[in-house]
C-alpha cells in the first residue's frame, strides 16, 4: 500500500490536494492511505508512529516554515519523497538541500496535472527503487534492494558494495567484474562514473566539474568527458524517477 502524508493549514486547499490523489489512486485501482496534518508539529508527531511514501508539504504554514520542518524531517528519514506546496513559481533554493521531489503550485487551473504528474514520477521511481536482486557476498548472499546500494567500487578483481542499512552504510564483498554486475543489475539509477565505480543516481546531492558528491562531502571521481555525460543521464531521467 502505497502511504501519502498531506501537510497544509489551508484546509479547502488540502481536501482538494485529497481529492485529486483519491481519484489518481481510484483511477489506477491502486491501494493507497492519505492522512492529513494541519500543522507542522502534528506531522513530526505522526511521522513518529507512521511511515509515508510521500509528503505534500506546504512551505508556508501557520505555525512553521515548511523548508525547515522538511530540513528537520531529513536529519532522521531520507527515504519519504517531500513535494513542496507554493503559491509561488519562484523556487527556494533551500528546497534542493532537502531534495525536493516536485513542487505543486497553487493553481487552481493546472492543479490536477501538477498532482497527476507528481503522483505518477513517484509511483515509477517507487517501482525501480524497489527491485531485488539476489547478491552472494563473501559475508551473505542475499536479496538487495536497488535503492540500498549507494555505489560499487572495483578493487582489484574484487567488488565493494556500499550498502545502506537502516540509518548505517556498511560494506559487503564480492568476487565479480565491474562490467559483469553493472548488467546484471540494469537498472536506470546507476551511472558508470568512472572504470571503478558505479553510482546510485538517488544518492547523488550535487555535481562539481569532475566530481559527483554523496553525503557528508564524500565524492566519486568523474572519468574525463564524463560530465557532460552524467548531465545528459541525469536531465533524461530526472523528470521521469527522480
Amino acid at each position: 500500500m502505497y502511504k501519502i502524508a498531506v501537510c497544509d493549514d489551508v484546509s479547502l486547499f488540502a481536501e482538494m490536494i485529497r481529492e485529486l490523489i483519491d481519484e489518481f489512486f481510484s483511477e489506477n485501482e491502486m491501494d493507497y492511505d492519505i492522512d492529513m496534518y494541519c500543522r507542522g508539529e502534528d506531522l513530526l508527531r505522526g511521522l513518529e508512529e507512521n511511515t509515508y511514501n510521500m509528503l505534500f508539504l506546504d512551505i508556508e504554514l501557520g505555525d512553521m516554515n515548511g523548508v525547515e520542518l522538511a530540513k528537520e524531517i531529513r536529519k532522521y528519514n531520507d527515504e519519504m519523497l517531500i513535494s513542496f506546496i507554493t503559491s509561488y513559481r519562484e523556487f527556494s533554493c533551500s528546497g534542493y538541500k532537502v531534495n525536493a521531489f516536485r513542487y505543486i503550485i497553487k493553481e487552481k487551473t493546472q492543479l490536477r496535472s501538477f498532482v497527476n504528474e507528481c503522483l505518477s514520477s513517484a509511483l515509477r521511481l517507487y517501482d525501480v527503487k524497489n527491485q531485488k536482486r539476489l547478491l552472494k557476498f563473501r559475508e551473505e548472499a542475499k536479496f538487495v534492494q536497488i535503492n540500498e546500494i549507494v555505489y560499487i567500487e572495483s578493487n582489484g578483481h574484487d567488488l565493494i558494495f556500499h550498502i545502506k542499512e537502516g540509518n548505517t552504510e556498511r560494506e559487503y564483498h564480492m568476487r565479480e567484474k565491474l562490467d559483469v554486475m553493472e548488467k546484471y543489475l540494469n537498472n536506470v539509477l546507476f551511472f558508470r562514473a568512472n572504470k571503478s565505480e558505479l553510482v546510485n543516481m538517488m544518492y547523488i546531492s550535487a555535481q562539481e566539474k569532475d566530481k559527483l558528491y554523496l553525503d557528508n562531502n564524500r565524492y566519486i571521481k568523474l572519468a574525463r568527458n564524463k560530465g557532460k555525460e552524467y548531465l545528459y543521464t541525469y536531465c533524461k531521467i530526472k523528470d521521469k524517477y527522480l
